[in-house]
């Protein structure tokens, strides 16, 4: 079978009409959730202000300097990769709504996700100079639910290029993956064949995007770090909604400078941020790097995860027609 694939992420641009009314005609809602269903993975075009994402890059660049000068950056998958993660600079001066919680975004979750989706998660994946490529993996470790629960909102604060490290995608695979498809239980790798064998028929592509763009995307979407070749740090943030049903544990840690402006973003796009609020002058966003920032606060109702990222939720995965045992 000749191999075949789309050459890029599909990005549907958001209408200057759409931006002025902050809402998505219904024919555009259909284009994205169509993708979204066949790829696992869409861009927003023209959806997020050029000018808040300079000012959040240089911020972002400036702290990744600093911890690099401490010997404290938190590394993904080895040193040699140079993909890092840090904690967004998360003040009331850079908390952007069209950044955090997107109008155009938020009105596809509600659809993808349904009423209210909780967003629980807030890191970013930096990629410094490095020499490594990931091996590819999903989000997900653990026994995920077979349909839709979750979805990640990715910003790329620069222009994403094969040289600067865009990010390998395997589109569709979302679709039929499961933990079987893992090498272990409680491992994010998938099995090494399997890639090989899809590269056959749907080989992968890059996430080459413009400024501007927000991406929506399933975490189950296999995909792997690619190697910056250049010495711009290449900069995404990466917020994580769940379905409300789903019950997600992770809360989130934001100042509480921040919380009236949350507060009124959640009426406006019906959505909710799971936080605990911590005085200002207490807050620092640098001391949320590290495993334990992560899998900290999904701790306060006694429960601790066995996985590496706690992103399973109170609702577990129905047993699979094969385990059903019939007496």
């Amino acid at each position: 079978m000749v191999a075949q694939a789309r050459p890029a992420i599909t990005i549907i641009p958001v209408s200057e009409s759409e931006k002025a009314n902050e809402k998505l005609t219904d024919d555009t809602l259909f284009k994205i959730i169509q993708t979204v269903h066949r790829d696992g993975i869409v861009g927003l075009g023209n959806a997020v202000s050029i000018e808040h994402e300079d000012a959040i890059n240089a911020q972002m660049c400036a702290d990744a300097e600093y911890l690099r000068s401490k010997n404290a950056l938190w590394h993904i998958q080895g040193v040699d990769t140079g993909n890092v993660s840090l904690s967004p600079p998360v003040n009331k001066a850079l908390f952007y709504r069209d950044v955090y919680a997107n109008p155009w975004a938020l009105q596809v979750l509600q659809y993808l996700l349904g009423p209210n989706p909780e967003c629980c998660f807030l890191r970013s994946n930096v990629c410094l100079r490095g020499t490594q490529r990931q091996r590819v993996h999903s989000d997900m470790d653990f026994r995920f639910p077979e349909l839709p629960f979750c979805y990640t909102l990715n910003t790329c604060l620069v222009e994403t290029t094969v040289e600067n490290g865009a990010t390998e995608v395997w589109l569709g695979t979302h679709a039929n993956t499961s933990i079987e498809d893992h090498i272990a239980p409680n491992e994010p790798f998938i099995k090494p064949d399997l890639p090989e064998e899809r590269r056959k028929t749907v080989p992968p592509i890059r996430a080459c995007l413009p400024k501007g763009t927000m991406v929506i995307r399933d975490p189950r979407l296999w995909h792997a770090g690619i190697p910056n070749h250049t010495d711009e740090t290449r900069v995404m943030l990466s917020q994580m909604f769940f379905a409300k049903w789903y019950g997600n544990r992770l809360r989130l840690q934001l100042p509480a400078e921040c919380k009236e402006m949350i507060e009124g973003w959640e009426k406006e796009g019906n959505v909710k941020f799971q936080a605990d609020y911590i005085e200002t002058e207490n807050f620092d966003h640098l001391q949320l790097d590290g495993l334990d920032a992560v899998t900290g606060p999904a701790k306060k109702d006694g429960y601790v995860s066995p996985n590496n990222f706690p992103f399973e939720g109170k609702i577990q995965p129905l047993i699979s027609v094969n385990e059903v045992v019939v007496n």
